[in-house]
């Protein structure tokens, strides 16, 4: 679920979504670990619905875990806007401590496939990372960063913080 409240209004419902990660290899067994993400969304705001998918791959030297995403994102039914949003998002992070891992974050956009290159966003900035255990297999997880823009098109900066629960 995602909320967002805007200076003097209150929080409101902006999206409700359903993610699920396929591991495609064996953590560990090669060079690099590959999955599948995919989502299925409804986003309130806007009354539509959105489906993303794309690969994951991670890749750990030691203390230091990079990770690569790239998503495709398609709007459903008749009012969906034309091709698919393209975009990618990566991290560089040492893990020394669960509680806080710094790092560094990238995100951005390469245009709709049937537009491609146009309204490009990109976007890095320091990042941190953390989780508390919380009984069983359950956990906390939180991450933020401060992302600067990169181009014309990307606001100057941005905040980012999620906090996830993740339940087994």
């Amino acid at each position: 679920m995602g909320y967002t409240r805007l200076p003097g209004e209150s929080y409101r419902l902006d999206e409700l979504e359903w993610e699920n990660i396929f591991a495609l290899t064996e953590p560990g067994r090669y060079w690099a670990d590959i999955g599948l993400f995919a989502e299925l969304a409804r986003d309130h705001a806007n009354g539509r619905n959105v489906l993303a998918a794309g690969p994951m791959f991670q890749h750990e030297f030691g203390a230091i875990q990079s990770n690569l995403n790239f998503l495709l994102e398609r709007e459903l039914g008749t009012a969906a806007d034309a091709g698919a949003g393209l975009s990618y998002a990566w991290q560089v992070k040492w893990r020394g401590n669960s509680r806080f891992e710094p790092g560094v974050q990238g995100f951005g956009s390469l245009g709709r496939t049937n537009d491609f290159g146009r309204a490009t966003e990109h976007k890095l900035g320091p990042a941190f990372f953390g989780q508390l255990a919380l009984g069983a297999r359950n956990k906390l997880k939180y991450d933020g960063a401060i992302l600067f823009g990169l181009n014309n098109n990307t606001s100057d900066t941005t905040v980012r913080f999620t906090v996830e629960y993740e339940m087994y």
